[in-house]
């Protein structure tokens, strides 16, 4: 194959890649325009009643109104910073019980019963104990948040120790490694896509665990404010506040793919080392 052809191959090769990127934004942003002029026009001609479902020009309006005043930044400062305290201890007990348990089996015949109860109740039934231990107010929401959070970081990095592979494990004991350099070269690495999964999982069922306190015990945040506003039936203002919970949402969620990559180039040295270790080669 002569250089112009090989040239010309990867000329349409790239222009073909550029397509399809503008493929991907494209037709998502064509689909929620799609849905938004359907909805409207609906509400318009009397299909869907705007005192119950409301219509996009109504809820632009309602979240332009509501982020010129201080109480809805307030409201997404207490929603978030009850989010980043009970994530951010659910994700490091989350870690630490995980990696003991899969890590010593007594602790895991100890443990192991309380996540999985943990992991078959649903949080909701949870909020009245909550309550009494809490009270009304911040820590009963970082409770809810922590309790929802913690049993999927748990068990990902559980199976994440469970198979970390033994052959690596058994050839860097007979190198006389460190307790610390097996750690850092060989488990840690096997257990990093585990944990990030946890923590991507982790976020979802956080948010989940905000909007569960802030219905039942709190006086500020975005979900509090979403069942007041549904209660006079504000829907275009119920609406705003849920689409900022999802941005939110969606914004913690690039947060941990963020860490996650450059963590993963970060794993990529150390199962190079792992396998120098069990003398694989890079």
């Amino acid at each position: 194959m002569s250089f112009e052809t090989t040239l010309r191959a990867r000329r349409g090769f790239l222009a073909r890649l550029r397509f399809q990127s503008r493929e991907e934004r494209l037709w998502p942003l064509a689909s929620f325009l799609l849905v938004g002029v359907v909805w409207e026009l609906a509400a318009d001609v009397g299909v869907l009643n705007p005192q119950f479902f409301s219509q996009p020009s109504a809820v632009i309006v309602a979240g332009f109104r509501d982020i010129q005043t201080s109480t809805f930044w307030d409201d997404v400062s207490s929603s978030v910073s009850v989010f980043l305290v009970g994530y951010a201890i659910a994700i490091a007990a989350g870690f630490v019980v995980g990696v003991l348990m899969g890590w010593f089996r007594r602790v895991e015949y100890l443990f192991g019963p309380w996540v999985d109860g943990l992991n078959a109740t649903p949080s909701l039934a949870l909020m009245p104990l909550i309550l009494i231990w809490f009270g009304l107010g911040a820590p009963a929401r970082m409770a809810i948040v922590f309790v929802t959070a913690f049993v999927p970081v748990v068990l990902n990095v559980y199976t994440g120790v469970r198979t970390v592979d033994q052959r690596l494990i058994r050839v860097a004991a007979s190198f006389a490694s460190s307790r610390s350099k097996l750690v850092r070269s060989v488990v840690v690495p096997s257990i990093a896509p585990f944990g990030f999964a946890g923590a991507r999982i982790g976020v979802g069922r956080a948010v989940s665990g905000v909007v569960v306190g802030e219905f039942f015990a709190a006086q500020s945040g975005l979900a509090y404010r979403i069942f007041q506003d549904a209660q006079v039936l504000d829907t275009a203002n119920v609406l705003f506040n849920a689409l900022a919970i999802t941005f939110l949402a969606l914004a913690a969620f690039k947060l941990v793919g963020l860490v996650e990559r450059r963590a993963l180039r970060w794993r990529s040295i150390g199962s190079n080392d792992a396998r120098l270790i069990s003398g694989e080669g890079p």
